[in-house]
């Protein structure tokens, strides 16, 4: 069996770091990774076929990825503030959305950000 994500997510496949959408087959990963996913509600489990319902997943380089744009879209400022304080971030309370996102990119916690995005 395979998984297919539920929201947007990002995941590292095969050493690259994939953002997968709604409705994508997520593949390959670990079981383990794949059952972790399915339990935090980020994904479900399917039957492996070849059908034109699941979408494979856009296999984009590290390099090609929009952090900035990825962190804009899916957090608030409020949730923005609380995933950098989990991730380790540290910064002034009254700091913009954008200077906080190029901090996060900057002390390279995106990824981490976003794994306590689909952990919530």
């Amino acid at each position: 069996m395979s998984i297919k994500a539920l929201k947007r997510i990002g995941v590292v496949s095969e050493a690259k770091y994939v953002v997968l959408q709604p409705g994508e087959e997520i593949l390959p990963l670990s079981k383990e990774e794949q059952t972790r996913l399915v339990n935090i509600g980020a994904a479900e489990w399917i039957e492996h076929h070849s059908g034109d319902d699941v979408k494979p997943p856009q296999d984009k380089e590290a390099d090609d990825i929009n952090y900035y744009q990825i962190l804009d879209d899916e957090f608030d400022p409020a949730e923005l503030k609380e995933a950098a304080k989990e991730a380790g971030i540290e910064f002034a309370g009254n700091i913009s959305k954008k200077n906080l996102i190029n901090l996060i990119i900057k002390e390279d916690k995106v990824k981490d950000i976003i794994d306590l995005e689909v952990e919530d």
